[in-house]
């Protein structure tokens, strides 16, 4: 509204009932049923948050019924030994190590960085491949189950082209799984000389492990025998390992061009590193009591491997 000269006048403050005045609710006006709708911003949304949804069920990992059956499992027969060897398969469960190439420590000594063109399509190809498995995940939950992963196992595979692909640009290794069998110990003249091929690609790796135990959560193993569930967990556990295996490399800087991480990234590497083995611990536990509660052998397996996740990388980190 405008006065004659043309200026916008200032809005009247409508009247407010005074402190000691009563309000006629009969006055007030209902809002219509279209606007509640309108202001109903997220209907599809569930009010109740209380619970934990895991796999197909609804359960309380941390709960005093669980803890009690854990502590009864592994007291009645935990291996106390500081010997304990583990019997899971951490080697080449994704490959037969007859088809795995030998390990050539001076690859990457004439490898040069990606070029800035070279650089945006990594940058659109990672981008693109990781979309398209968090896609997938959520497909597999219940939307389009057809068109998601029908196993965990299919969800890793994915993974590690991915990781193999992120850390060929960084040492010009193509397969991941080959760090498991290098010295961790490599003397840095291996890199002297070298061209330092970073740009970045780390962010990737520390997205990635950052992500992984959140997509374990939305995995059950219920409907699998027992050589399905070791082969799963062979697999979950090795992918853990070659990360283990890249953040020590990164952290010591044994890269080309001895290129290390930066201050932030330990410490977001640290956070990654503590969140994964508590998340691991309640994930392993919870699906082993439910599924497997009567098998105190595979319990201490796995318990005791759950306990070794990130363990090179937690020494340099804390």
């Amino acid at each position: 509204m405008s006065d004659v000269t043309g200026v916008l006048s200032t809005p009247r403050t409508p009247e407010h009932p005074s402190a000691d005045q009563e309000l006629n609710i009969n006055d007030v006006k209902e809002i219509p049923d279209e606007e509640m709708l309108d202001l109903d911003l997220n209907p599809d949304l569930s009010t109740n948050d209380d619970d934990y949804e895991y796999g197909k069920g609804t359960v309380s990992v941390g709960s005093k019924t669980s803890k009690g059956t854990l502590n009864d499992i592994v007291d009645e027969g935990y291996d106390n030994s500081d010997d304990f060897q583990s019997r899971v398969n951490l080697y080449f469960p994704f490959l037969s190590p007859e088809k795995l190439p030998d390990i050539d420590n001076h690859t990457s000594s004439n490898r040069r960085r990606l070029s800035n063109s070279q650089q945006s399509k990594f940058i659109v190809y990672c981008d693109h491949q990781l979309a398209r498995i968090r896609r997938k995940v959520v497909q597999s939950q219940g939307l389009r189950p057809e068109q998601g992963y029908e196993m965990l196992t299919d969800l890793i595979l994915d993974l590690k082209k991915v990781v193999d692909f992120i850390w060929y640009s960084l040492d010009w290794c193509s397969n991941t799984e080959l760090l498991l069998d290098q010295a961790v110990q490599q003397e840095e003249r291996d890199y002297k000389g070298t061209h330092n091929t970073n740009f970045g690609q780390q962010q990737y790796l520390i997205q990635i492990a950052d992500e992984f135990p959140d997509y374990l959560d939305k995995f059950s193993f219920k409907a699998l025998d027992r050589k399905q569930l070791q082969s799963t967990f062979s697999r979950v556990f090795t992918f853990m390992k070659t990360f283990d295996m890249m953040f020590v490399r990164l952290l010591d800087g044994k890269m080309p061009g001895q290129h290390g991480c930066t201050l932030t990234e330990k410490v977001r590497i640290a956070g990654v590193v503590r969140r994964t083995r508590y998340k691991m611990q309640s994930i392993i536990h919870y699906q082993l009591l439910q599924n497997w509660g009567g098998d105190c052998e595979l319990i201490q397996e796995y318990d005791h491997e759950s306990n070794t996740v990130y363990e090179k990388t937690m020494q340099r980190c804390m």
